[in-house]
């Protein structure tokens, strides 16, 4: 990865729903250059997707929960954040616990 590639994943945090053709100016580089690096950068997976960011408040969703859990559960736990429509973001850390 080059400092070009490095250029569009900055471009592409500040603004995912950027165009093409917009990030080419930004970075100095034609549409199609442009549309190249992107989508080689998407097939090595450096790029895994992309995500909007919900503000908590505008869908009624006004918590946020840290929560310590066994980590041989790990697996259920995740599965459960996946299925309950009140989950809107999970987060792991890892840490040893002082409790």
């Amino acid at each position: 990865m080059d400092e070009i590639d490095k250029s569009i994943l900055i471009e592409l945090q500040h603004n995912a729903r950027i165009s093409v053709t917009e990030l080419g100016k930004k970075i100095g580089l034609s549409t199609p250059a442009a549309n190249e690096r992107l989508k080689k950068l998407e097939e090595k997976e450096v790029i895994e997707g992309y995500r909007a960011v919900i503000n908590p408040e505008k869908v009624n969703k006004h918590v946020t929960a840290f929560i310590l859990y066994d980590t041989k559960r790990c697996k259920e736990f995740r599965e459960f954040c996946k299925e309950h429509p009140s989950v809107i973001e999970c987060h792991s850390l890892l840490a040893n616990s002082v409790i």
